[in-house]
């Protein structure tokens, strides 16, 4: 019983994380949005979902990388807290930010991705915000 109620919140939290990368996306324009949660315990942050990589030069995108790195899944990214800067102000600070691409995605993902989503999507710049909940950035 309890593994099916676990279940089936996990897969709500899901269909809402997936509708607030769409709305977030089709609200500002963005090529990409991309909702990432966190861990204060561990110090992970995890991609949870993310909305682009469904129009045309987003699957140009995602074949490219396949071709290239065939074991990264830009569905599972996970990184340390630490990774950068950008990520520490977000997550540690609950600051908004935003900067180039590059810098923002330093170390998160293999260059190869960087250069190739930059290219094909167009993305020259990120603006990150944190998501807060209850009086804690979760995400």
């Amino acid at each position: 019983q309890q593994t099916f109620q676990t279940d089936l919140a996990l897969r709500e939290i899901e269909v809402i994380y997936d509708q607030i990368v769409k709305h977030a996306r089709g609200a500002t324009g963005a090529q990409m949005v991309i909702l990432a949660t966190w861990s204060p315990e561990t110090g992970v942050i995890r991609g949870r979902a993310s909305s682009g990589y469904g129009t045309a030069a987003g699957q140009r995108a995602r074949r490219a990388i396949r071709l290239l790195l065939p074991s990264f899944d830009p569905d599972d990214v996970a990184m340390d807290v630490h990774v950068n800067a950008v990520q520490e102000t977000v997550f540690l600070r609950g600051e908004s930010i935003t900067a180039p691409f590059i810098e923002t995605a330093k170390d998160v993902v293999p260059d190869v991705v960087l250069r190739i989503v930059s290219k094909l999507l167009g993305v020259k710049h990120s603006t990150v915000q944190p998501l807060w909940v209850r009086g804690q950035v979760v995400g």
